[in-house]
């Protein structure tokens, strides 16, 4: 995500997804530059972020900061919560994440902001080439997000090692002919 952020000259302020600790804590062992834990209230967070980062933003109608635009890809209804809080009226917000099939949020705030809201499924046409391209050219490290390899005949140790929040990448390789 750093890295992609770079490539678009994006100031790439990072928040991980509200899960386990030792899940966060192996991400943050690849993101830790401009990361914060993030383990209380959504509307505390975002307070506590915008003063961080020198975001803050007075004399506005409605809480917010000098955040243009929120990518949330997590899918955690804290993580939405704080993630339009987090920006400024007129920002754009885009949902990635797929969590809960009903989530609440402030739709308030949202009206009030009149925020952009934009739904998104991962990928889209063209995703896939792009990757293939930005990889190739060194653009993009995807080695340091493989935490292992297992062999297909082995595939329910790398599920194992997902489902107990090891490693961000258990990657399964394919069955040898």
């Amino acid at each position: 995500m750093e890295d992609m952020a770079r490539l678009w000259n994006i100031n790439p302020v990072k928040v991980p997804h509200w899960n386990e600790p030792t899940h966060v804590e192996n991400i943050l062992s690849h993101i830790a530059k401009g990361t914060n834990h993030a383990w209380r209230s959504p509307e505390e967070d975002a307070k506590r972020l915008l003063k961080e980062f020198d975001l803050e933003e007075f004399g506005i109608g409605t809480v917010g900061g000098k955040v243009d635009t929120v990518i949330e890809t997590s899918g955690a209804a804290s993580s939405i919560n704080m993630g339009i809080r987090l920006l400024r009226p007129g920002g754009k917000y885009v949902q990635m994440g797929v969590g809960k099939a009903k989530i609440e949020f402030p739709i308030v705030a949202l009206s009030n902001k009149q925020l952009m809201f934009r739904g998104c499924f991962r990928y889209d046409a063209g995703d896939y080439e792009l990757a293939v391209k930005l990889i190739a050219k060194g653009l993009v490290q995807v080695k340091p997000l493989i935490s292992s390899v297992t062999l297909f005949e082995d595939a329910t140790k790398a599920w194992e090692k997902t489902e107990n929040g090891e490693g961000i990448e258990n990657s399964i390789e394919d069955v040898k002919d």
